[in-house]
């Protein structure tokens, strides 16, 4: 199975801007916010409140 020029080219210009994409930055994953309910602060407990 042989690939055309084409084709070369093609792949060719989806890795190139696929390498500018993680030069930049642009592919990392979207911040998040965690909030409880009403939109308050979500509380954590600490070990100490198991017991």
């Amino acid at each position: 199975m042989s690939i055309r020029a084409g084709d070369l080219a093609v792949d060719r210009a989806v890795r190139i801007i696929e390498h500018e994409v993680h030069l930049l930055g642009l592919d990392r994953p979207g911040r998040t916010e965690l909030s409880g309910p009403d939109g308050l602060p979500v509380r954590s407990s600490s070990t100490d409140e198991l017991e």
